[in-house]
């Protein structure tokens, strides 16, 4: 019975030993045989009807197991030799699934093993990183305190440029004041120069006689100049020279203003410069000069290590760099400077280990046309200092005006005339105090 109990469709378990029991009651009041009824159908038929929802109370039990009778008692041991080769097949199976897990344990328990020693592996790895992580950590903290060293000391700088800072504008608005009481002197000037040029209008009166190179040369308030032998010089030197002479400039010399921003700037850097033992341009300084491979001069600084120029035009491009060693000077080689353009120039000095600028200063490359004037000036006039001074004067060669100046003023020492003029040229290149 319980062989064929096991073969039945799916019932609930409830279900199976109350279907059992009242099956067995109608069976037996048919004089029915427990082997010789087709239990699997029986249960399946009950199963019907409980799905039709009837009670236990309205199936008919009698008909159920009627119709579940075999018809061959014969079929029912042939199904008791099926269920025992099942059983037997179960266990077997049993066995084989006993196997199965130990095999699969041992396996298990291997994977396991080496996944213990892969753990340990992996826990020594990352003991090492950690440790390597700590060591890392410490150095990390330690450019960290380095950092933050350099950032005081960063600050301490800023500080520095600060109170730099206050002292430059305090320095810029002393010579500001100094450069406004200048400008009313020179204005004064000016209107004294333009009252006497007014007295003699009418009538053309002596302005000054000087010894120049040879002989006397006189300038009358007409502005005609009388070189050596009576010889009259033409208009347009004459003009450069009774300006020269009268107002201190020459009329179409070229604008300073451009250079003179850079000046003003580079006098109050060399105040600071004096200081700090920064080096100080000395030529070309706020002068035109004739040759693309000037020599660029400037004061020595005592313990220089080496020095570098750096020239840059008026585009604030820098268009070249060189050495001159502990030399205070240094040729522009070829091919660098162009005719007719204006450049900047500046030297750092290195010295105990740092570096030091000097103030930036300006100059320019006369034209060729404007050298072509000044060279055949040069060839009509080569015995007059006056004459020359006023012709470069006129073309922005302040630095050979000088020269030209210098020697008038060794011819003429007693002449206020002749100092004033020298003054003016040296005050132009910013070589005496305003």
């Amino acid at each position: 019975m319980s062989e064929l109990e096991g073969r039945r469709p799916q019932i609930r378990d409830d279900s199976r030993v109350r279907i059992l029991t009242l099956a067995t009651k109608a069976r037996q009041a048919l004089g029915l045989p427990a082997k010789a009824i087709d239990w699997p159908k029986l249960y399946d038929k009950v199963y019907h009807e409980y799905a039709q929802g009837r009670a236990e109370s309205e199936v008919d039990w009698e008909n159920i197991v009627a119709d579940c009778k075999l018809e061959n008692p014969a079929t029912h041991a042939t199904l008791k030799w099926m269920a025992g080769l099942a059983a037997a097949v179960i266990v077997l199976g049993s066995v084989v699934f006993a196997w199965y897990q130990e095999t699969r344990y041992r396996t298990l328990d291997k994977r396991l093993k080496l996944l213990t020693v892969k753990q340990e592996t992996q826990y020594g790895t990352l003991d090492r990183q950690f440790k390597l992580l700590t060591v890392t950590v410490d150095v990390l903290k330690q450019q960290n305190d380095l950092l933050q060293q350099k950032n005081e000391a960063l600050q301490k700088q800023v500080e520095k440029v600060a109170a730099f800072q206050e002292e430059t504008r305090q320095l810029v608005a002393t010579t500001q004041k100094k450069l406004e009481q200048r400008i009313v002197q020179l204005q004064r000037e000016d209107e004294a120069l333009k009252t006497l040029i007014a007295q003699f209008t009418t009538q053309p009166r002596l302005l000054l006689a000087l010894q120049d190179t040879q002989e006397v040369v006189t300038v009358d308030s007409k502005g005609t100049v009388l070189l050596a032998g009576e010889v009259m010089l033409p208009s347009s030197p004459s003009q450069a020279v009774f300006d020269f002479v009268t107002r201190g400039t020459v009329t179409g010399s070229p604008d300073m203003t451009q250079l003179r921003g850079e000046a003003t700037r580079g006098e109050l850097r060399s105040i600071r410069s004096a200081k700090q033992k920064k080096p100080v341009p000395i030529s070309p300084v706020l002068t035109a000069v004739r040759s693309t491979t000037p020599t660029l001069r400037w004061k020595a600084t005592h313990g220089t290590q080496k020095y570098q120029v750096t020239i840059s035009n008026s585009n604030d491009e820098i268009i070249w760099q060189g050495h001159a060693g502990t030399q205070p000077q240094v040729a522009v080689p070829t091919d660098i400077l162009q005719h007719g353009w204006v450049y900047f120039w500046q030297v750092e000095v290195f010295m105990d280990e740092q570096s030091r600028l000097s103030p930036i200063v300006g100059f320019w490359v006369l034209d060729m046309e404007t050298l072509s004037e000044v060279e055949a000036a040069e060839l009509s006039y080569p015995n007059s200092a006056l004459v020359l001074a006023s012709v470069y004067k006129a073309h922005g060669l302040h630095e050979e005006a000088l020269v030209q100046l210098e020697r008038l003023a060794d011819m003429n020492p007693t002449s206020p005339l002749v100092q004033v003029m020298l003054n003016n040229v040296r005050r132009q290149l910013g070589r005496v105090e305003g």
